[in-house]
């Protein structure tokens, strides 16, 4: 059947593509990340893979790419922002619309996350530290809110890929 050859295929392409990733794991140098890059945007326009086989070669892909990335020293929130510019190239083939709708959300989620760190950082005005109780909470509240602000940066920069993106479609 066409549809199996043409899985099994893919199945070869992406173990292929996985075994080069192991390959720069090994030899990881500074200069790799583009030849990363290359590699996830060839993985990621392989087609479909046999079912039986989707989630051991997931797991494959994901464990080369967590350890590529360890050795590079790569933020999560990079991570995140690359998956994300990967994402827009199919929101974008389903048109503008798709575009503005996923800009409207992260509008949203900004604003919230603005709000959030402003209600934090005025209760920590309120806050005295005459106990050790007290310093761990006012601690707990300033992780909270360096990580709300890591939050925030990576929503704007989802926001500015999405407008690089709608400036290239126009």
């Amino acid at each position: 059947n066409g549809a199996h050859t043409e899985e099994h295929a893919n199945l070869s392409k992406k173990k292929e593509i996985i075994n080069k990733l192991k390959e720069l794991s090994e030899n990881a140098g500074e200069d790799i990340q583009n030849e990363v890059q290359k590699l996830i945007d060839e993985y990621n326009a392989v087609g479909h893979v046999p079912y039986k086989d989707k989630d051991k070669i997931y797991e494959a892909y994901h464990d080369v790419l967590d350890k590529l990335y360890k050795d590079l020293h790569i933020s999560i929130a990079k991570r995140r922002l690359d998956n994300f510019k990967n994402n827009l190239q199919n929101v974008a083939k389903n048109g503008g619309e798709a575009l503005d709708n996923e800009r409207s959300r992260l509008m949203r989620r900004y604003e919230g996350l603005k709000q959030e760190i402003n209600t934090y950082e005025n209760n920590l005005g309120f806050l005295n530290v005459s106990s050790k109780k007290g310093n761990t909470l006012i601690e707990e509240m300033n992780r909270k809110v360096e990580k709300l602000k890591d939050d925030l940066k990576l929503v704007k920069e989802k926001i500015k890929a999405i407008d690089a993106k709608n400036k290239e479609n126009e």
